[in-house]
């Protein structure tokens, strides 16, 4: 049964236009909006606060660096009546096993690993914008 539609052509056929609509097409046309891209318009202003990225990486860094402080501050206070002396990395370079000395070789060490890994991310933010 086909009904007509008040312009005269059957019900069937006017919604053909309907499905036969590229649902991809219509998505793409919603990506390709100007003010979707931030690089598209160039008065769109930045999202998110310059520097921000940077002040919590140092807060979480100086986080760590002081929980290690405080963790080889523990081991040392346990560890020296069981291990007088420990040998660092099998280096033969040994320290006494004391809170002051543990707490103190926690924070140099977790300091300059922290300092290696954000200045490799500071090279590659650098390498990353370019010239």
């Amino acid at each position: 049964m086909h009904s007509e539609t008040p312009a005269g052509e059957p019900e069937d056929e006017a919604n053909a236009d309907d499905i036969d609509a590229d649902p991809i097409a219509d998505a793409d046309d919603i990506d390709a909006h100007p003010k979707a891209d931030a690089d598209a318009d160039p008065e769109t202003p930045p999202t998110g606060r310059p520097g921000l990225g940077r002040k919590i990486l140092l807060s979480v860094g100086a986080s760590v660096v002081a929980i290690s402080g405080i963790v080889g501050w523990i081991v040392g206070s346990n560890g020296a009546e069981a291990v007088p002396e420990s040998t660092l990395f099998g280096t033969g370079l040994s320290i006494p096993t004391t809170p002051t000395t543990f707490a103190l070789y926690g924070v140099v060490v977790s300091a300059l690993i922290l300092g290696v890994l954000f200045g490799l991310v500071e090279l590659a933010s650098r390498l990353e914008d370019g010239p």
